[in-house]
């Protein structure tokens, strides 16, 4: 099956927090977005949207000038002509940066977690400021799983 390697960084942030993923071509923005979720560590408790070049896409219809929005149902990722995009998450707006990385043939059928560095905040930890000033002050905040425990949900959720 092509594929596709993703290199996903959450930007704004102090620490490092980054995933390196395979993943089908032939999946849909929302199937990104539902891979990210499970790799970043997030519960996908609030809404989402990615941004290209010139696409919104998402499940909501958001309206962002000068960009075209597209329900994220609609576009596959090998259709994606860019390099790199954003993936914007919760209210806080989580940021992150996306970049393919290169083509792959992928060994399973399911989104896969190659490298997974950094601990991802929870949701509601009030953004990326509140989440630096946790990490300095040395306050346990834990990844809701691990990197194998990320590939197994992620076996499990595209089987």
């Amino acid at each position: 099956m092509d594929g596709t390697k993703l290199k996903v960084q959450l930007i704004e942030v102090d620490e490092t927090v980054e995933r390196i993923l395979e993943i089908s071509k032939e999946y849909t923005f929302k199937q990104l977005h539902t891979a990210l979720q499970i790799a970043m560590g997030w519960k996908d408790l609030e809404e989402y949207y990615f941004l290209t070049k010139d696409f919104v896409l998402s499940e909501v219809d958001y309206r962002i000038e000068e960009y075209e929005f597209v329900f994220s149902d609609q576009v596959k990722l090998g259709e994606l002509k860019e390099k790199r995009f954003q993936y914007f998450y919760d209210g806080d707006l989580w940021k992150h940066t996306i970049e393919i990385l290169e083509d792959t043939v992928l060994e399973n059928d399911y989104p896969q977690v190659l490298e997974y560095k950094g601990r991802c905040p929870m949701e509601e930890y009030g953004g990326p400021a509140v989440y630096n000033e946790m990490v300095k002050e040395n306050i346990s905040i834990l990844p809701a799983y691990d990197k194998d425990e990320a590939n197994h949900i992620l076996e499990i959720s595209f089987k």
